[in-house]
């Protein structure tokens, strides 16, 4: 039965190194080094919580004072005995929390000099070591720097960080890993059955998800809860006594969200602050469900899920990869403000609201754009052609244009209309022949490096050149952008960008049309083709020279693919992209060019 006056972390500490869980390679390292009597003398030993750090320093200063040390402790010799009723003189423990001032590691130097009392070994465990003070560490540096031969250091501590690099390059340095879910489980059944607890499967996995890799954290939370349920522990316990949710509850709550059900993701989130709720344990699970998900879409793999089962990952309703990265950095946001400033419920709520957006569909309707795959038929002259002319927004121009004063800049050229249309393409033309959108003029004017896109009339161009889709074209471009994808490696913000890229939506001979899941990342490639700067990178990793390659959002993309259907029995002429490219064109010598290019274009409607 259970020790009633000892908890179970104490009452389970490893006593020998066969008794350890996990930290294999740091055991298997310790005991050749005793093993091969080369001992170092000074260690540090860094990690979280609970995953063993005190008790393997413990270990060792019994290992390498074993008077009959074979692989492992012998745990029954007088020094072995003596370290475990902690009667040893010579191994000394200090908490460096409440003892970090420059006089109380003066007086354990003055002890440093004094030969072991009846162990091999004098060993200095100095526990949260990065508690100690500047000058603390400046007094033990040149101790550490020439120990005596008797003498080992141990340092143990959370916040390697913290640690002078003076006195690392002086230790060695070894990292201790938190506990696996297995492990942890492991450890729990061990305990359970010695202690005659009963607990269920998901309970024993829920208590080692909340340990967070501590096995000290681990047998603490099972011994509250043995006391809690007098040995008998279900999962419904362990959410009542520390104020979590369910995992079905977080999912549904999450599904609310993402379709932007705001009415049932606020009853549901009322009725689960009945309990008295850990956000904290809460925003990180969501943000652990998200990434789960995120990763499985990436790779297809349930193997590698580390919170959600397969029934819970199905039941998670969001296929929009970048859809949960933006809950996640949304989340960890909230997260860092609970722990900064407290009030805890007001930046969750405010979390809700923020990241609720009724135009996000989940993943039995998630926006699944309609695929175009019409081959390219010859064209029959009817009376039902659109005229392209409508792509440029007027009917006709003429080689007409005049001059006009702009103040702190040079003149300008600027086309003008004579037809009384509602329309009007009054693009300026500067000196140098770049075309810049007069709706994108700021106060200042003429920025050289002006990023713009043209203000054509973009749905007449979608519209023709969905006309126009070559399914051979499309699967070629299909193939060029996977090929971009599998490389998975982006340097620059273009790259970074077409990584992001949905699909290839729409391909002829003469345009591409790609898809992105959000208008910001379409609106930011189109910006990115009509630079100079880009325009030939993106073409580059493409292949889409001579090619207009336009970006559309999913909102976007639905509206016009129901306006090509309504139109989809008028006949369509082919888009002569030689205009819309003309700012990165070379042959563009003049502006008299310019004009006969577009009257020539604009005629053949």
């Amino acid at each position: 039965m259970k020790n009633n006056n000892l908890s179970l972390y104490r009452k389970y500490r490893p006593q020998k190194f066969d008794q350890i869980i996990g930290q294999y390679f740091i055991v298997k390292t310790l005991q050749l080094s005793i093993f091969n009597n080369n001992i170092s003398h000074a260690y540090i030993f860094s990690g979280s919580r609970g995953t063993g750090k005190t008790s393997i320093a413990k270990i060792f200063a019994k290992a390498i004072n074993c008077e009959n040390f074979k692989n492992d402790i012998c745990d029954n010799c007088k020094i072995c005995n003596s370290i475990n009723k902690n009667t040893n003189i010579d191994i000394v423990e200090l908490d460096a929390a409440s003892n970090n001032g420059v006089n109380e590691i003066k007086e354990l130097i003055d002890t440093v000099k004094y030969s072991p009392t009846e162990s091999k070994y004098k060993v200095y465990i100095i526990d949260e070591a990065h508690m100690l003070s500047t000058s603390a560490w400046n007094a033990l540096l040149k101790t550490i720097e020439e120990p005596p031969k008797h003498v080992v250091f141990i340092f143990a501590t959370t916040e390697f960080h913290k640690i002078p690099s003076t006195i690392v390059s002086r230790c060695q340095r070894f990292d201790f890993s938190k506990l696996t879910i297995k492990e942890l489980e492991d450890l729990i059944s061990l305990v359970s059955q010695n202690e005659n607890i009963l607990i269920s499967n998901s309970a024993r996995n829920k208590i080692a998800l909340l340990s967070n890799g501590g096995a000290r954290d681990c047998l603490s939370i099972l011994d509250q809860l043995s006391n809690y349920t007098n040995n008998n522990i279900n999962v419904e316990d362990i959410d009542n006594l520390f104020g979590l949710i369910s995992n079905n509850y977080i999912i549904e709550l999450l599904n609310f969200l993402i379709k932007g059900d705001n009415t049932n993701l606020f009853l549901l989130f009322n009725k689960m602050t009945n309990k008295n709720i850990d956000y904290l344990w809460l925003i990180n699970q969501i943000i652990n469900f998200c990434l789960d998900k995120a990763i499985y879409l990436k790779t297809n793999n349930s193997n590698l899920l580390n919170s959600l089962s397969v029934n819970e990952l199905y039941s998670f309703e969001c296929n929009d990869y970048n859809l949960l990265l933006s809950l996640v950095e949304n989340f960890k946001e909230t997260y860092e403000n609970i722990k900064k400033y407290g009030n805890s419920r007001f930046y969750f709520e405010l979390a809700l609201l923020k990241n609720s957006n009724k135009n996000i569909e989940n993943n039995n309707s998630v926006l699944q754009v309609q695929e175009i795959d019409i081959e390219k038929e010859t064209k029959n002259t009817n009376n039902n052609q659109i005229d392209l002319s409508s792509i440029f927004k007027t009917t006709t121009v003429t080689n007409e244009y005049k001059l006009e004063e702009k103040k702190n800049k040079d003149s300008i050229e600027k086309l003008t209309s004579q037809q009384e249309d509602k329309y009007d393409f009054n693009y300026m033309v500067d000196e140098n022949k770049s075309i810049i959108n007069p709706y994108q003029i700021n106060n200042e004017s003429l920025l050289l490096e002006s990023i713009n896109i043209p203000d054509y009339d973009w749905l007449s161009i979608f519209l023709s050149i969905a006309a126009n889709n070559n399914s051979e074209i499309k699967k070629n471009d299909v193939n060029k952008l996977e090929l971009i994808k599998n490389n998975k490696f982006a340097t620059t913000n273009i790259e970074r960008l077409i990584l992001n890229i949905e699909k290839i939506l729409i391909s002829s001979q003469n345009g591409i049309i790609i898809l992105f899941n959000y208008k910001n990342e379409a609106d930011k490639f189109n910006e990115y083709f009509w630079s100079e700067q880009s325009y030939f990178e993106i073409c580059d990793k493409l292949d889409s020279y001579d090619r207009l390659v336009y970006a559309i959002d999913k909102k976007k993309a639905t509206e016009w693919l129901e306006i090509y259907k309504q139109n989809k029995n008028k006949q369509f002429e082919d888009v002569q992209l030689s205009l819309l490219k003309y700012k990165h064109n070379d042959n563009l010598n003049n502006n008299e060019d310019l004009l006969k290019q577009i009257s020539d274009i604009l005629k053949k409607g």
